[in-house]
Formats: structure tokens, C-alpha cells, sequence
């Protein structure tokens, strides 16, 4: 299933691929996670697709202290 949701973005010139078991990534990044089920004679897919973030505004509304972010080397006052 997302390896389908991978080659639609692609589809429209995002170079996306499958990361298994749930996700789908840009240059190693994730941008979605996605996850999905049987049931009957139906499958249920469902995912979050990244569009925009702002890690300042993330932090501040989460509360999260800058510090957790050091070990992860990201930056919340860069924008990329």
C-alpha cells in the first residue's frame, strides 16, 4: 500500500519512496506514515502526508524543550 502511495507521488515529479514497514520518505526524511488493514472484502488505507512545517511554531505548541532536538541535529530556527 505504500509503496502505491510512493509511485503516485512520484507520479506527480516528488521523488518519494516506500520506507517499510509504514513510511514514506523524501532524500531519507520522512514526510508520511501510513498503515492499513483487511477487512471483509475490502482494504482500509489511510496516511498523514507532510505539506509544510514550521518547527518553531511545532515547538511552541507542543512545548517541547530545543534541547530534545540537539541529538536528532536539527535545527528549529532553520527553515530547509
Amino acid at each position: 500500500m505504500g509503496e502505491a502511495a510512493s509511485l503516485g507521488l512520484r507520479h506527480l515529479g516528488i521523488r518519494a519512496y516506500f520506507r517499510p514497514r509504514n513510511d514514506i520518505e523524501i532524500q531519507g526524511r520522512k514526510i508520511s506514515g501510513t498503515g492499513g488493514t483487511e477487512l471483509s472484502r475490502a482494504i482500509l488505507f489511510q496516511g498523514t502526508l507532510l505539506v509544510d512545517f514550521d518547527v518553531d511554531e511545532m515547538l511552541r505548541a507542543l512545548r517541547i524543550p530545543t534541547e530534545n532536538f540537539r541529538t536528532k541535529r536539527l535545527n528549529p530556527s532553520k527553515k530547509e
